[in-house]
Protein backbone atom coordinates (compact mmCIF):
# COMPACT_ATOMS: atom_id res chain seq x y z
CA UNK A 1 0.00 0.00 0.00
CA UNK A 2 0.85 3.65 -0.81
CA UNK A 3 0.48 5.98 1.56
CA UNK A 4 -1.47 9.63 0.03
CA UNK A 5 -2.17 11.18 2.86
CA UNK A 6 -5.32 12.20 4.37
CA UNK A 7 -5.28 8.92 5.75
CA UNK A 8 -5.51 7.19 2.33
CA UNK A 9 -3.69 4.52 1.01
CA UNK A 10 -4.09 2.84 -2.52
CA UNK A 11 -2.60 -0.47 -3.84
CA UNK A 12 -1.27 -1.82 -7.09
CA UNK A 13 -4.47 -4.00 -7.30
CA UNK A 14 -6.47 -2.34 -10.58
CA UNK A 15 -10.91 -2.52 -10.46
CA UNK A 16 -11.23 -0.93 -13.40
CA UNK A 17 -11.57 2.41 -15.56
CA UNK A 18 -10.56 4.29 -18.38
CA UNK A 19 -8.90 7.21 -19.91
CA UNK A 20 -7.28 8.79 -17.18
CA UNK A 21 -10.27 7.88 -14.56
CA UNK A 22 -9.18 4.45 -13.03
CA UNK A 23 -10.20 2.75 -9.67
CA UNK A 24 -7.90 0.71 -7.17
CA UNK A 25 -8.15 -1.48 -4.16
CA UNK A 26 -7.22 0.93 -1.02
CA UNK A 27 -7.61 1.65 2.83
CA UNK A 28 -9.08 5.12 4.34
CA UNK A 29 -7.51 4.03 8.11
CA UNK A 30 -8.31 0.52 8.44
CA UNK A 31 -11.17 0.14 6.05
CA UNK A 32 -11.38 -1.04 2.98
CA UNK A 33 -12.40 1.02 0.23
CA UNK A 34 -11.67 1.38 -3.26
CA UNK A 35 -9.69 4.65 -4.34
CA UNK A 36 -10.63 6.18 -7.67
CA UNK A 37 -7.67 7.97 -9.36
CA UNK A 38 -8.54 11.27 -11.44
CA UNK A 39 -5.89 13.02 -13.64
CA UNK A 40 -5.86 16.62 -13.22
CA UNK A 41 -3.15 17.16 -15.51
CA UNK A 42 -3.85 19.79 -18.65
CA UNK A 43 -2.28 18.32 -21.77
CA UNK A 44 -2.14 19.71 -25.37
CA UNK A 45 -4.54 18.38 -27.50
CA UNK A 46 -5.61 15.55 -28.85
CA UNK A 47 -6.08 15.00 -24.69
CA UNK A 48 -7.07 18.30 -23.59
CA UNK A 49 -10.69 17.94 -24.04
CA UNK A 50 -10.99 14.84 -22.05
CA UNK A 51 -8.89 16.00 -19.08
CA UNK A 52 -10.59 18.70 -18.94
CA UNK A 53 -13.70 16.89 -18.76
CA UNK A 54 -11.89 14.25 -16.33
CA UNK A 55 -10.76 17.33 -13.97
CA UNK A 56 -14.58 18.89 -13.58
CA UNK A 57 -15.86 15.57 -12.96
CA UNK A 58 -13.23 15.97 -9.65
CA UNK A 59 -14.60 18.82 -9.36
CA UNK A 60 -18.28 17.58 -8.75
CA UNK A 61 -17.03 14.13 -7.09
CA UNK A 62 -16.89 16.28 -3.83
CA UNK A 63 -20.42 17.47 -4.19
CA UNK A 64 -20.37 13.96 -2.99
CA UNK A 65 -18.69 14.77 0.68
CA UNK A 66 -21.87 16.86 1.78
CA UNK A 67 -24.05 13.86 0.95
CA UNK A 68 -24.68 11.15 3.63
CA UNK A 69 -27.40 9.07 3.17
CA UNK A 70 -28.03 4.97 3.73
CA UNK A 71 -28.59 4.85 -0.31
CA UNK A 72 -25.77 6.95 -1.84
CA UNK A 73 -22.91 5.26 -1.33
CA UNK A 74 -20.17 7.40 1.46
CA UNK A 75 -17.17 9.15 0.15
CA UNK A 76 -14.82 9.08 3.04
CA UNK A 77 -12.09 11.60 1.99
CA UNK A 78 -10.17 12.85 -0.86
CA UNK A 79 -6.71 14.21 -1.41
CA UNK A 80 -4.65 15.47 -4.34
CA UNK A 81 -0.89 15.52 -5.23
CA UNK A 82 0.24 17.26 -8.21
CA UNK A 83 -1.27 15.60 -11.53
CA UNK A 84 -3.92 13.08 -9.68
CA UNK A 85 -6.89 13.49 -7.39
CA UNK A 86 -7.64 10.30 -5.33
CA UNK A 87 -11.23 9.32 -3.69
CA UNK A 88 -11.50 6.64 -0.53
CA UNK A 89 -14.57 5.77 -1.60
CA UNK A 90 -17.37 2.70 0.25
CA UNK A 91 -16.33 -0.98 -1.03
CA UNK A 92 -19.25 -2.41 -2.69
CA UNK A 93 -19.93 -5.88 -3.57
CA UNK A 94 -21.00 -5.49 -7.43
CA UNK A 95 -23.17 -3.28 -9.28
CA UNK A 96 -27.12 -3.75 -10.49
CA UNK A 97 -25.76 -4.43 -13.67
CA UNK A 98 -23.16 -7.83 -12.53
CA UNK A 99 -26.52 -8.82 -10.93
CA UNK A 100 -28.73 -8.89 -13.70
CA UNK A 101 -26.01 -10.72 -15.75
CA UNK A 102 -25.24 -13.17 -13.49
CA UNK A 103 -21.38 -12.04 -12.70
CA UNK A 104 -22.90 -11.53 -8.79
CA UNK A 105 -24.74 -14.11 -6.77
CA UNK A 106 -24.54 -13.11 -3.21
CA UNK A 107 -27.70 -11.67 -0.99
CA UNK A 108 -29.51 -9.55 -2.17
CA UNK A 109 -32.63 -7.48 -0.93
CA UNK A 110 -36.70 -8.34 -1.80
CA UNK A 111 -37.24 -6.91 -5.09
CA UNK A 112 -39.66 -4.07 -3.69
CA UNK A 113 -36.58 -2.90 -1.14
CA UNK A 114 -33.95 -2.73 -4.18
CA UNK A 115 -36.91 -0.45 -5.85
CA UNK A 116 -37.46 1.48 -2.94
CA UNK A 117 -33.62 2.25 -2.32
CA UNK A 118 -33.21 3.32 -5.38
CA UNK A 119 -35.94 5.99 -4.76
CA UNK A 120 -35.64 6.70 -1.41
CA UNK A 121 -31.28 7.68 -2.56
CA UNK A 122 -32.11 9.67 -5.56
CA UNK A 123 -35.29 11.41 -3.74
CA UNK A 124 -32.51 12.20 -1.23
CA UNK A 125 -30.30 13.51 -3.91
CA UNK A 126 -32.48 15.95 -5.47
CA UNK A 127 -33.31 17.12 -1.90
CA UNK A 128 -29.82 18.69 -2.03
CA UNK A 129 -30.65 20.74 -4.94
CA UNK A 130 -28.65 18.25 -7.34
CA UNK A 131 -29.47 16.23 -10.49
CA UNK A 132 -27.22 12.63 -10.60
CA UNK A 133 -27.45 12.76 -13.98
CA UNK A 134 -25.57 9.19 -14.99
CA UNK A 135 -28.40 6.46 -13.17
CA UNK A 136 -27.66 3.39 -14.99
CA UNK A 137 -27.94 -0.40 -13.86
CA UNK A 138 -23.55 -0.16 -13.85
CA UNK A 139 -23.86 2.74 -11.24
CA UNK A 140 -26.21 1.22 -8.67
CA UNK A 141 -24.35 -0.58 -6.04
CA UNK A 142 -25.08 -3.36 -3.67
CA UNK A 143 -23.52 -3.17 -0.52
CA UNK A 144 -21.37 -5.53 1.33
CA UNK A 145 -23.22 -5.34 4.63
CA UNK A 146 -25.57 -7.05 6.13
CA UNK A 147 -28.97 -6.96 5.60
CA UNK A 148 -27.49 -6.04 1.93
CA UNK A 149 -28.56 -2.17 1.21
CA UNK A 150 -28.24 -0.61 -2.48
CA UNK A 151 -26.66 2.49 -3.31
CA UNK A 152 -26.67 5.15 -6.10
CA UNK A 153 -22.79 6.01 -7.07
CA UNK A 154 -20.76 7.92 -9.66
CA UNK A 155 -21.41 11.52 -8.75
CA UNK A 156 -19.01 12.67 -11.11
CA UNK A 157 -21.51 14.50 -13.79
CA UNK A 158 -23.63 15.12 -10.96
CA UNK A 159 -25.06 19.09 -11.15
CA UNK A 160 -26.68 21.46 -9.03
CA UNK A 161 -29.98 22.28 -10.18
CA UNK A 162 -32.07 25.63 -10.33
CA UNK A 163 -35.11 26.09 -7.96
CA UNK A 164 -37.45 24.80 -10.36
CA UNK A 165 -34.94 21.64 -10.30
CA UNK A 166 -33.47 22.24 -14.10
CA UNK A 167 -29.89 22.44 -15.47
CA UNK A 168 -28.09 22.91 -18.48
CA UNK A 169 -27.08 20.06 -20.18
CA UNK A 170 -23.68 20.15 -20.83
CA UNK A 171 -19.88 19.23 -19.48
CA UNK A 172 -20.76 15.39 -20.95
CA UNK A 173 -23.45 13.22 -19.95
CA UNK A 174 -23.90 9.37 -19.40
CA UNK A 175 -25.13 6.48 -21.44
CA UNK A 176 -27.58 7.76 -24.29
CA UNK A 177 -29.32 4.32 -23.67
CA UNK A 178 -30.00 5.65 -20.42
CA UNK A 179 -31.11 9.20 -21.11
CA UNK A 180 -34.32 11.13 -21.22
CA UNK A 181 -35.86 11.93 -24.20
CA UNK A 182 -35.37 15.95 -23.86
CA UNK A 183 -31.51 15.42 -23.43
CA UNK A 184 -30.75 13.35 -26.49
CA UNK A 185 -29.80 14.93 -29.62
CA UNK A 186 -32.66 16.15 -31.51
CA UNK A 187 -32.34 15.94 -35.11
CA UNK A 188 -34.64 18.52 -35.83
CA UNK A 189 -33.34 20.89 -33.64
CA UNK A 190 -29.46 21.33 -35.09
CA UNK A 191 -28.10 22.39 -31.85
CA UNK A 192 -29.74 26.09 -32.23
CA UNK A 193 -31.63 25.26 -28.52
CA UNK A 194 -30.16 25.01 -25.46
CA UNK A 195 -30.92 21.95 -23.68
CA UNK A 196 -32.40 21.54 -20.74
CA UNK A 197 -32.35 18.46 -18.24
CA UNK A 198 -34.19 18.26 -14.70
CA UNK A 199 -34.87 16.22 -11.84
CA UNK A 200 -37.41 14.53 -14.30
CA UNK A 201 -34.68 13.45 -16.25
CA UNK A 202 -33.00 11.44 -13.71
CA UNK A 203 -36.52 9.55 -12.81
CA UNK A 204 -36.55 9.23 -16.52
CA UNK A 205 -33.48 6.88 -16.21
CA UNK A 206 -34.89 5.39 -12.78
CA UNK A 207 -37.40 3.74 -14.79
CA UNK A 208 -35.23 2.34 -17.43
CA UNK A 209 -33.32 0.92 -14.32
CA UNK A 210 -36.46 -0.54 -12.85
CA UNK A 211 -37.11 -2.47 -16.34
CA UNK A 212 -33.71 -3.69 -16.43
CA UNK A 213 -33.68 -5.11 -13.12
CA UNK A 214 -37.04 -6.55 -13.04
CA UNK A 215 -36.55 -8.12 -16.90
CA UNK A 216 -33.20 -9.28 -15.64
CA UNK A 217 -31.49 -7.65 -18.42
CA UNK A 218 -33.54 -6.21 -21.14
CA UNK A 219 -33.96 -2.61 -21.86
CA UNK A 220 -37.46 -1.55 -22.37
CA UNK A 221 -36.57 1.10 -25.34
CA UNK A 222 -34.57 -1.98 -27.44
CA UNK A 223 -31.31 -3.02 -27.68
CA UNK A 224 -28.15 -1.16 -28.78
CA UNK A 225 -27.72 1.31 -31.54
CA UNK A 226 -31.64 1.52 -31.54
CA UNK A 227 -32.14 2.10 -27.88
CA UNK A 228 -31.81 6.45 -28.04
CA UNK A 229 -33.91 6.57 -31.18
CA UNK A 230 -36.56 4.45 -29.39
CA UNK A 231 -36.45 6.92 -26.50
CA UNK A 232 -36.98 9.57 -28.52
CA UNK A 233 -40.25 7.62 -30.56
CA UNK A 234 -41.53 6.53 -27.60
CA UNK A 235 -41.14 2.87 -28.78
CA UNK A 236 -41.56 0.79 -25.79
CA UNK A 237 -40.71 -2.36 -27.50
CA UNK A 238 -39.13 -5.01 -25.00
CA UNK A 239 -42.71 -4.39 -23.01
CA UNK A 240 -43.66 -7.38 -23.03
CA UNK A 241 -40.17 -8.85 -21.43
CA UNK A 242 -41.88 -7.81 -18.51
CA UNK A 243 -42.83 -10.80 -16.16
CA UNK A 244 -46.88 -10.94 -15.79
CA UNK A 245 -46.79 -10.37 -12.13
CA UNK A 246 -44.19 -7.57 -12.05
CA UNK A 247 -46.73 -5.86 -14.32
CA UNK A 248 -49.41 -5.99 -12.41
CA UNK A 249 -47.19 -4.65 -9.42
CA UNK A 250 -45.08 -2.63 -10.81
CA UNK A 251 -46.29 -1.91 -15.00
CA UNK A 252 -48.01 1.54 -14.06
CA UNK A 253 -45.18 2.58 -11.95
CA UNK A 254 -43.02 2.40 -14.67
CA UNK A 255 -44.76 3.48 -17.39
CA UNK A 256 -45.60 6.58 -15.30
CA UNK A 257 -41.66 7.62 -14.53
CA UNK A 258 -40.91 6.92 -18.37
CA UNK A 259 -43.50 9.18 -19.79
CA UNK A 260 -41.88 11.49 -22.87
CA UNK A 261 -42.85 14.88 -21.40
CA UNK A 262 -40.88 15.10 -17.99
CA UNK A 263 -44.02 17.37 -16.65
CA UNK A 264 -45.60 14.57 -16.85
CA UNK A 265 -43.56 11.94 -14.76
CA UNK A 266 -44.18 10.69 -11.72
CA UNK A 267 -42.93 12.47 -8.76
CA UNK A 268 -40.44 10.59 -6.60
CA UNK A 269 -42.54 10.97 -3.23
CA UNK A 270 -45.44 9.18 -4.84
CA UNK A 271 -43.26 6.49 -6.70
CA UNK A 272 -42.13 6.17 -2.89
CA UNK A 273 -45.55 6.30 -1.60
CA UNK A 274 -46.68 3.74 -3.45
CA UNK A 275 -44.10 1.32 -3.11
CA UNK A 276 -44.27 1.76 0.57
CA UNK A 277 -47.83 0.54 0.18
CA UNK A 278 -47.05 -2.00 -1.50
CA UNK A 279 -43.83 -3.44 1.19
CA UNK A 280 -47.42 -3.78 3.87
CA UNK A 281 -47.54 -7.20 4.61
CA UNK A 282 -51.26 -6.86 4.27
CA UNK A 283 -51.03 -5.73 0.92
CA UNK A 284 -53.40 -6.81 -1.72
CA UNK A 285 -54.95 -9.06 1.64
Amino acid sequence: MKDLGNNISISNELLGGKNFNHVFKGKWDSTQVVVRRVCLLHLVEPHFYRLNQDRLAAEREIKLENLDHPNVIKLFAYTDTKDFRFFALELCAASLYEYCIGQYDGDMPPTITVLLHIVRGLRYVHSRGLAHRRIHPKKIMISLSSPVVIKLSDFDLCKSVTTSGSYSVSGGKGDDCYQAPEILDDDDDQGISEKRGSIASDIFSAGLVFFYFLTSGWHLFGNGFNIPTNIVNKEHVNWEMLPVDYIYDYGELIKDMVKHDPQDRIMLDIAEAKLNEMERPDYML
